[in-house]
């Protein structure tokens, strides 16, 4: 947790991260984004930016982590 950061505020900033992958494997990897976006090897590099920072849905991240674990 980091202190406020303007000054005679009481807003701190968390900085955490939501991916959790347990030992995926080298095939994982492409099977898993194929099930989640458009994978195009084209594209690969800027699809996968653009998922793990907006994902497909605006509730997207949200909703992931509302769901039991």
């Amino acid at each position: 947790m980091l202190p406020p950061e303007i000054p005679g505020t009481s807003e701190h900033v968390v900085f955490t991260t939501p991916y959790v992958f347990l030992r995926p494997g080298v095939s994982e990897w492409p099977a898993k984004f194929s099930r989640t976006f458009a994978y195009d090897p084209r594209t690969r590099v800027e699809d996968y930016e653009r998922h793990m920072k907006y994902g497909p849905t605006r509730a997207y991240w949200n909703d992931w982590f509302s769901m039991p674990m």
